[in-house]
């Protein structure tokens, strides 16, 4: 969940990435759990990221985008419908959405969650990563000196 400002920003910051003005860093889970939906990991992934971007910022000497993929991955695709642990075979784990880790028969029966939990989790998530990072997010620069001639306006 973005809003639109958020996306026309990251659009033309693909477009830098495109003509190879930065270099795109896209990171987070295949797939989230609902009990994670909370300030410290979320944060811990942030840093995360942010760290992975300072040292490409040092090493490339240029811009990096960051693309956190959270705030919203409670589904997961699979190439197996099944999995088999110890000679029992169960519905395999899609997501905190569709089923439960546990690998128990009750536990992996399809229980769809309806939109709402789901959407204020991930709308919760998104809430978090502004409140580190700022409403459009911020990109890590490869130049100091371009970012005091910005401030000072030269």
């Amino acid at each position: 969940m973005v809003f639109a400002g958020e996306a026309r920003s990251l659009k033309k910051a693909l477009g830098d990435v495109a003509h190879g003005q930065a270099f795109l860093l896209q990171g987070g889970d295949c797939a989230e759990s609902f009990d994670e939906c909370t300030a410290e990991p979320i944060a811990n992934k942030l840093k995360i990221l942010l760290q992975m971007s300072l040292v490409l910022v040092h090493g490339l000497k240029k811009r990096v985008i960051r693309v956190g993929r959270m705030a919203g991955q409670y589904a997961k695709p699979r190439s197996l419908e099944h999995e088999t642990r110890n000679g029992v075979t169960l519905p395999s784990y899609r997501g905190d959405i569709i089923n439960a880790l546990d690998f128990d028969a009750a536990a992996r029966e399809p229980e769809l969650h309806g939109a709402a939990e789901p959407a204020a989790r991930s709308g919760h998530d998104g809430d978090l990563s502004r409140q580190r990072f700022g409403r459009h997010g911020r990109t890590a620069s490869a130049s100091p000196s371009r970012r005091r001639s910005r401030r000072s306006g030269r």
